[in-house]
């Protein structure tokens, strides 16, 4: 910003979005109050319209005291204070920008927050602040829903993907055997029928509601596709899809995840990750029930969850082409954002298939969920392959991971399985879950963690033991189906 632009801002009165401080410390004297009142400030201007706010410049005395010398010396540092100091105690992060203007040869700073396409809340208290001219204020519910329908900015999208790990290998690796696009369990019991599809999570994490009080609730956004599609344009649809959800989620959450998927027919179900794969096991499938499950994490200690889950029916389609029947997609979201055109670039792929049936209530947190966990000594596996393999860069891979590991325990029907918890209660889960769902199945994905042990280890058989796997498995409501995604969670024991 040049001498002039800054003349014309220090020429304007404080107003909604502007606002001129004397100074921000940076020092260890910088109180928590001052703190806190620097992130009221920040978050207030990017939940309403946006603006600036010029540091260095009294208006009630219109004398300009610019930044003083030590803190110029260490101005990056400065910097990097002040992010800090608001991306403690706000949640989502409130994305802004610092930098150094000159005017009659005193330093300013000039903090840049555009207008935000998230309600931001004090992590502390759960409020919600907006201006009110020059006045920073609590939002009261009807405000907060008023500005969660404001007209916002366009996102765009970055230009890479984003990973989270530099080599990342989705296909399905067996032990001995070349890579493939997916495996096949065997599955029995109240499982075995075809509209029973079975969705193994290893990246799942599920916790408490976010507290936006009487501002937001998480909620459940619905697409239904009444005309369906054929199976070339089905994958080629969910391959956008996920893509555009690695991108466009990645602006506001900690972590994005890829797609987990099954199509389920009768006493069996094929199993694997990514859209790619996906298209491979939808050629030679001729009638099942598919479902495929994204997850994203928000907040910095993953303390925000969010699904899509798009369900079909596989079905026989004219000239020898598969068919999607009945598709539909829900999307669970538990961060209030302020603008759904991100939906809507989410769904584009597509639109000429259906429609958006609306925004409800029905959120995560009524997602029915049982966890089962037992005491039972540790149990020796055999591990069959893994999925997901990731690892660091270079040609070795010797430092490689697994997601998830295709393991075979052929005494689990004989564990003894606790139900730890049920959430909630009300809202219609299978009675037959109430019962640990590993024993319907051949083999099942387990997530390793604690440490995580490298892909050589389990080909070489090093991890003998691990401990009996904690069992987690959500219901999603689907209708004409019945959609689980389950993780199984394990430790290795030495």
């Amino acid at each position: 910003m040049n001498e002039f632009d800054v003349s014309q801002l220090i020429s304007q009165e404080e107003n909604t979005n502007l606002e001129f401080k004397r100074q921000v410390s940076a020092s260890p004297s910088f109180t928590q109050s001052e703190k806190k009142e620097l992130a009221k400030d920040v978050a207030a201007m990017a939940n309403t319209l946006g603006g600036q706010i010029v540091v260095g410049y009294d208006k009630d005395k219109n004398q300009i005291y610019g930044i003083s010398s030590d803190i110029l010396s260490v101005i990056s540092e400065y910097f990097d204070t002040i992010q800090r100091v608001v991306k403690d105690r706000c949640y989502p992060p409130v994305s802004f920008a610092c930098s150094l203007a000159e005017y009659k040869g005193k330093k300013l700073v000039i903090i840049d927050i555009p207008q935000s396409q998230f309600l931001h809340q004090m992590k502390d208290t759960g409020a919600i602040y907006v201006r009110r001219q020059t006045i920073v204020d609590t939002a009261k519910p009807h405000e907060a829903a008023r500005y969660v329908q404001v007209e916002r900015f366009k996102l765009e999208l970055p230009k890479k993907r984003l990973q989270k790990w530099p080599y990342e290998d989705r296909s399905t690796h067996i032990f001995g055997e070349k890579p493939k696009p997916f495996t096949k369990f065997s599955k029995n019991g109240p499982f075995g029928h075809v509209s029973k599809c079975v969705v193994f999570l290893p990246h799942f994490t599920l916790v408490a509601p976010p507290n936006f009080g009487d501002y937001w609730q998480s909620c459940r956004v619905t697409y239904e596709f009444s005309m369906g599609c054929s199976i070339k344009d089905f994958s080629k649809f969910i391959t956008e899809v996920e893509d555009t959800w690695e991108k466009l989620m990645g602006f506001f959450l900690l972590d994005v995840y890829p797609s987990y998927w099954s199509i389920s027919d009768h006493k069996s179900m094929a199993f694997g990750c990514g859209a790619e794969n996906l298209l491979e096991a939808l050629k030679s499938s001729r009638y099942g029930t598919l479902a495929a499950i994204l997850q994203g994490c928000f907040g910095e200690h993953y303390d925000r969850t969010c699904f899509l889950v798009a369900y079909g029916q596989v079905r026989p389609g004219p000239r020898n082409e598969g068919f999607i029947a009945y598709l539909g997609m829900d999307t669970y979201l538990s961060c209030a954002p302020t603008d759904w055109r991100w939906l809507n670039r989410v769904y584009s792929p597509f639109r000429n298939f259906g429609e958006f049936q609306g925004i409800d209530n029905y959120s995560i947190y009524k997602i029915p969920v049982i966890t089962h966990y037992s005491q039972h000594k540790p149990i020796k596996p055999k591990f069959v392959g893994g999925i997901e393999r990731l690892g660091p860069e270079g040609k070795s891979r010797e430092y490689d991971q697994f997601a998830g590991v295709i393991t075979h325990v052929p005494d689990i029907q004989k564990i003894s399985y606790a139900i730890e918890e049920v959430s909630p209660v009300n809202y219609g889960m299978d009675t037959y879950i109430k019962e640990c769902p590993l024993k319907h199945f051949d083999y099942f994905l387990c997530s390793i963690t604690n440490p995580p042990p490298l892909c050589v280890d389990l080909e070489t058989n090093k991890v003998k033991s691990i401990t009996v796997p904690k069992v987690t498995t959500m219901q999603f409501p689907a209708p004409g189906f019945s959609i689980y995604g389950i993780t199984a969670h394990s430790v290795p024991v030495d």
